[in-house]
């Protein structure tokens, strides 16, 4: 559950998304990823964990894309150096070439700054 005031962050309109993260078989786990390979990540704890879903909620600064994440794509690709470099591109503002099957929210071009 959360540890902060109803509204100080983006409040989630749903009356199944707090039920769904306490049932048997869901695990949320907040410790801090330090690899990832194929379906099993490692925690700075040392433990390693098989997964069938990895969700990534990093926050809101959609400015920065991916920060601090490093996201490698095609050709061992730094997505964020890429982006960086030129201009960030994606289609339909979920997906990008670069990194075809890494799918975004809240992507380049998706968010005005007065929204």
């Amino acid at each position: 559950m959360p540890n902060y005031t109803v509204g100080c962050k983006r409040i989630i309109k749903s009356s199944d998304y707090y039920p769904t993260l306490a049932l048997s078989h869901v695990t949320v786990i907040r410790d801090k990823i330090v690899d990832i390979k194929d379906d099993i990540i490692r925690t700075d704890d040392g433990k390693s964990r098989k997964l069938d879903l990895l969700i990534l909620a990093t926050g809101f600064k959609v400015q920065n894309f991916f920060d601090p994440l490093k996201v490698i794509g095609r050709e061992g690709m730094d997505v964020t150096v890429r982006w960086k470099k030129d201009k960030p591109i994606s289609y339909y503002g979920i997906t990008t070439s670069i990194a075809p099957n890494n799918f975004i929210l809240l992507g380049p071009n998706t968010v005005s700054k007065n929204a």
